[in-house]
């Protein structure tokens, strides 16, 4: 299995303790976006975009998105708020989905399975039983909040599955993260003009 949710393989000499991991909110301006994003990308070690949403993402925005992420093998994933969402998401235009929850896996069983196997699927959890959960049930990933890292420790330790550590927004945070073993640091875009360089701060601790 692939522990990196990405369109190819990254370049094989970037050699990183784990990858970022982005995350965009439910509320956002897709113009701000577009402008905040180019800079960011030349950072080889992000490897994935999340977008929260809770309505389907309007056609164009996605494929300027796409346009954007894809020469930088970066992977775009959707992530519904809910999965009554599901059937209005272009899943042959994304890269994954992450559900909010492992018990939510289940909703993906209507999807053809076609387009299923091509998209990275994850989750979020909280707990390890959420965890095993989830990996019984087909995701390909788990995140955990990033203060989890006890959690995070030990699920490293004893399952395969690549695992993110959510919400990292800070280098005491970052460290504890990737000490723990976590494959991917979720980093939360806030769109304020300072994302590069909090971004830049956290990369240099992946070396």
């Amino acid at each position: 299995m692939n522990t990196h949710p990405t369109t190819s393989p990254r370049d094989p000499e970037l050699d990183t303790v784990c990858d970022l991991y982005l995350t965009l909110p439910v509320q956002h301006d897709p113009a701000t976006v577009l402008s905040t994003l180019p800079d960011i990308l030349q950072i080889e070690s992000v490897t994935a975009l999340r977008l929260c949403c809770d309505t389907a993402p309007e056609t164009t925005f996605m494929t300027q998105l796409t346009a954007l992420l894809h020469p930088h093998n970066v992977a775009l994933i959707l992530a519904p708020t809910s999965t009554i969402l599901l059937p209005s998401l272009p899943l042959d235009k994304i890269d994954g989905l992450h559900l909010p929850s492992s018990h939510e896996l289940k909703a993906l069983s209507n999807i053809h399975s076609t387009k299923r196997n091509n998209l990275q699927i994850g989750c979020s959890c909280t707990t390890l039983d959420d965890a095993m959960h989830a990996g019984e049930h087909g995701a390909d990933y788990v995140a955990f909040p990033a203060e989890e890292t006890l959690a995070i420790t030990q699920w490293s330790f004893m399952a395969e599955l690549p695992s993110v550590a959510d919400s990292v927004t800070n280098q005491e945070t970052a460290q504890e993260a990737i000490d723990a073993g976590a494959d991917f640091l979720g980093i939360p875009l806030t769109l304020d003009g300072q994302d590069l360089a909090r971004i830049s701060t956290l990369q240099t601790l992946l070396t």
